[in-house]
């Protein structure tokens, strides 16, 4: 096959051609009340990319990481150990429906791992080796996994160290950003429908996706702009707006409210950065940052105060569907004790839907995204958690490239003809491979480096192209 990694994604039928429209919605035009427009929040790291700038994680540690979160078990409550279910059928985010178990609790693997140690450090390096998952059969599913998912990530070697895919920020032998955004992205363009991206994140990871995404809007991606074929580009030249990441601004908060530096990337002065004021110990008692006479006196920086005034700045930007940076304030919510109401902040806007991604988000807990409502009061977790936040594996995302798009699918009830979801277990990069039982796989004796579906070697199991 030649150079393109394809995303491999069944035609739909019935899917609107592009419909020609502005590139800046009248502010007094309502919105078509069956398709409002989508506000869209993406947390960066374990996201979109499998990076992170703040615990300086590598891709190889992101993907083991999730994986851990994955895996599903029993663990006795007086002892040390974790069993696994078993069922491949159960490696999901989503905790699976099973008979309890007197004296024992459902954990994930990295949730045991969380409770075997409170050592951050520990509590890593046990999660990313599997060493007490229980079982060589767990831990062998655990590798085998890592290992294909590492494989979809991996560049055709046609298109590695080349002029193309270097000039999109593709510098190494695997892809950065997660295609299911794209597609997401590509999909939500050919519909016509308004929206805007928001790029968000505590660290300094909007460079790490800023070439790559400018490069698909411009359609010069060497793996992604085919999804754009019948849409034409998104950088302002064609009949949509543009869609480049310009800008990256500051959003700081303290008691007094919001504050957004616009076009300004900072972490407070080089000598006592915000974030190095927050691991202060003792912990300071009093926020000293004055991060507002920062951006005032010594940034000449235009900065917007107030939730009226930063929820305008939302507003503006979905009628603009412009795509923008946020570098959220990490500090504040580490001060304040890593709670929600601290956390990355978004606001609700009248006739629009949001969606925030983000893989820190508990299943029962907002804990790292902070949702307001239209007066800036803390939305009811229940429906936050339901509605207007999706918590993200990036496992699951590499495996289906409609990842994002169910998502919008479950939260918002939207109807948009996707394929019924497998398991992860159920996936496999050959076209030509029909998806087995479980019984048939275990019968195959399938091992680490055997496709996910077919049990082939996985030399006979071409990646995704």
């Amino acid at each position: 096959m030649g150079g393109v990694l394809q995303v491999c994604r069944p035609k739909r039928s019935g899917v609107p051609q592009v419909t020609e429209f502005s590139s800046r919605l009248s502010p007094t035009l309502p919105w078509n009340s069956s398709s409002p427009p989508l506000l869209l929040h993406f947390d960066v790291n374990k996201t979109l990319i499998l990076t992170d700038s703040i615990d300086a994680k590598t891709q190889e540690d992101g993907i083991r990481e999730t994986i851990a979160e994955l895996f599903w078990g029993w663990s006795r409550r007086e002892a040390q150990e974790w069993t696994w279910l078993g069922d491949p059928n159960t490696i999901h985010l989503q905790p699976p429906e099973v008979e309890t178990i007197a004296g024992s609790e459902l954990l994930t693997y990295y949730d045991f791992c969380r409770k075997v140690t409170k050592d951050k450090k520990e509590l890593k390096a046990m999660a990313r080796s599997f060493r007490l998952a229980g079982s060589e059969n767990a831990r062998m599913q655990m590798e085998s996994l890592f290992y294909n998912v590492t494989r979809r990530m991996q560049l055709p070697e046609d298109v590695q160290k080349t002029k193309a895919a270097e000039d999109v920020g593709l510098r190494g032998t695997s892809i950065m950003m997660l295609p299911a955004v794209f597609v997401l992205t590509a999909e939500l363009a050919r519909s016509g429908r308004p929206f805007a991206v928001m790029f968000r994140s505590f660290g300094q990871d909007h460079e790490k996706i800023k070439e790559e995404w400018n490069g698909f809007c411009t359609m010069q991606h060497p793996l992604f702009s085919h999804l754009l074929d019948g849409i034409g580009p998104l950088d302002g030249t064609g009949l949509g707006p543009d869609r480049r990441l310009h800008n990256i601004h500051t959003l700081y908060r303290d008691s007094d409210g919001p504050v957004l530096a616009l076009s300004t990337f900072t972490n407070g002065p080089e000598e006592m950065p915000w974030d190095q004021w927050a691991r202060t110990k003792p912990r300071p008692e009093v926020d000293t940052r004055n991060g507002r006479a920062y951006f005032r006196d010594v940034l000449k920086a235009k900065a917007l105060s107030g939730v009226q005034e930063v929820q305008k700045w939302f507003e503006d930007q979905l009628l603009q569907q412009s795509t923008a940076g946020i570098k959220d304030d990490w500090s504040w919510w580490y001060w304040q004790g890593q709670v929600s109401n601290a956390g990355k902040v978004f606001y609700e806007i009248r006739n629009t839907k949001q969606l925030f991604f983000d893989d820190n988000v508990e299943l029962d807990d907002a804990r790292i995204v902070d949702c307001r409502d239209l007066n800036g009061a803390p939305v009811p977790k229940e429906h936050a958690l339901r509605h207007l936040i999706q918590k993200v594996s990036p496992v699951e995302a590499v495996i289906d490239d409609d990842y994002f798009l169910r998502a919008l699918e479950r939260c918002h009830g939207e109807k948009l003809g996707l394929q019924e979801w497998h398991n992860v277990l159920d996936s496999c990069s050959d076209e030509h491979c029909a998806i087995r039982s479980h019984e048939e796989l275990v019968a195959a004796g399938r091992g680490a480096g055997c496709c996910w579906s077919c049990s082939s070697p996985v030399s006979a199991c071409p990646p995704r192209r």
